[in-house]
């Protein structure tokens, strides 16, 4: 078993048996289980020890007879009808082993009479072993894992037969991982090197090994395992560590349920930073990538108490229009249900964390151009733009066509929020008079949508002619 540095804390629960278990092994069973926690920092790994035996494997009865039926699939026959008669004569069931080879199973008459043989042993308590080829199944006592064994293990069929003879019980011993555990690699690997079988049900890890059932506590057997909380949960006090059908079953039946093993994990609380871009007006964003803002950013739902520092809740933050790029700080705080008591670890008090949103708030720019024949570079053209809740004043100038033209006036007025905005020419220029124009910025004209990509707007005029 691989050793653990392990805290002094330490739950061990001794459970005896029911009556209906007491019966099916003829005796008392105790289960007892241990979970400590390991000395990792984060307090989110524990390892758990079961130990399992009965007062008294073999009961009251006396050690019963093992008849073996062996040879070709002639003799097979005749041999089975003969045991058959001599099991009738015993006092207790009979253990029969039949190693029936590489040949085909009998088919017709023939198979019917074996089959006939086989069911007198078992009316008589008794229970069939068989070792063969494909189609000798039939034969073998169920379930077929542990009766029927394939060609070359007859030594193995011999072996459960006379466990079975003398008494001897074996279970199998499950441990079913609950959902917010999980076995590493590394663990897995281990267990499978020590005979256990190890898979994957769900979201659950499940262990099982197959034991015979040992008397005495001196004897019991015992399994260790090691688990640590998954990535994806939060931690608390008097957590389960098992899920449900964990026990000791016989011959695919539940005999014990295994008992309760808790523990106080450390909480892993981490809170995701964001950030979003909005145009200048647009309320802040409450909800990221398809999700709500605090479950992108936090992830743990109910189990939070969430409020955004110097505003309150995300509903107030979506409330809020910023007039410059600002950065909010959502806090979680955790607190854990109960006191811990009584399960494996320190109890886990109350954890806060904070995660960063930042929300980069973009203006838009207006651009005013006027062209056309007969500009003269002292031409000055005054403008009023209203728009955005506001009314502003500029005045267009001549400067060089960026495009390698003639010459044009232009204006540029920034800082705006997003919106329709109208633009009137207050005078003349080049001999004409221009009428007003709009421009939407940051607005689809189509759907309405504010797009921080639509910041830009131009507005064009041409003296002389047609805006």
């Amino acid at each position: 078993m691989r050793k653990c540095v392990l805290f002094c804390f330490v739950w061990m629960l001794a459970v005896l048996a029911p009556g209906a278990l007491a019966r099916a092994y003829g005796g008392q069973v105790q289960v007892e289980r241990e979970i400590v926690q390991s000395s990792r920092e984060d307090g989110r790994e524990f390892t758990l020890t079961a130990r399992v035996w009965t007062e008294d494997p073999l009961g009251p009865r006396e050690p019963g007879r093992v008849l073996v039926a062996d040879g070709g699939r002639e003799e097979l026959a005749p041999a089975l009808a003969r045991l058959a008669a001599e099991a009738e004569r015993e006092e207790g069931p009979v253990c029969l082993v039949i190693l029936a080879g590489a040949g085909e199973a009998p088919a017709g008459e023939e198979g019917l009479k074996m089959q006939r043989s086989v069911q007198r042993v078992r009316e008589r308590g008794g229970q069939s072993f068989v070792c063969g080829g494909d189609g000798w199944q039939v034969l073998a006592s169920a379930p077929a894992e542990g009766h029927f064994f394939p060609l070359g293990e007859e030594e193995a069929c011999r072996e459960a037969a006379r466990k079975q003879a003398e008494g001897a019980y074996e279970v199998a011993i499950r441990e079913v991982v609950d959902g917010r555990f999980t076995l590493t690699v590394e663990e897995r690997e281990r267990l499978k090197e020590e005979g256990a079988k190890v898979r994957a049900v769900g979201d659950n890890w499940v262990i099982e090994w197959l034991a015979e059932m040992p008397r005495g506590r001196e004897e019991a057997w015992a399994g260790q395992w090691t688990v640590e909380a998954k990535e994806g949960f939060l931690g608390g006090n008097g957590v389960a560590v098992s899920g449900g059908g964990s026990g000791v079953f016989l011959e695919g039946r539940l005999v014990r349920a295994m008992p309760e093993s808790l523990a106080n994990v450390g909480v892993k609380l981490r809170i995701r930073d964001a950030e979003a871009r909005v145009f200048l007006g647009e309320t802040v964003p409450t909800a990221l990538g398809g999700q709500a803002l605090e479950e992108w950013m936090a992830g743990w739902g109910e189990e939070l108490d969430l409020y955004w520092e110097d505003v309150g809740t995300t509903e107030q933050l979506g409330r809020l229009k910023p007039w410059q790029s600002t950065v909010y700080t959502l806090r979680a705080v955790f607190t854990p249900k109960g006191n811990g008591a009584g399960a494996a670890g320190p109890p886990v008090g109350a954890v806060s964390a904070e995660g960063q949103y930042e929300v980069r708030v973009l203006p838009g720019v207006l651009q005013v151009r006027v062209e056309g024949d007969g500009l003269s570079r002292g031409d000055r053209l005054p403008l009023r733009v209203e728009g955005g809740g506001q009314v502003a004043n500029l005045t267009a100038r001549a400067e060089a066509d960026p495009q390698g033209g003639g010459l044009v006036l232009g204006a540029s007025l920034g800082g705006l929020p997003y919106g329709k905005y109208t633009v009137t020419p207050l005078g003349a220029v080049g001999g004409s008079l221009l009428p007003a124009q709009e421009c939407l910025l940051g607005v689809c004209r189509e759907d309405d949508t504010v797009d921080v990509a639509r910041r830009f707007g131009v507005v064009k005029f041409t003296a002389g002619g047609e805006s």
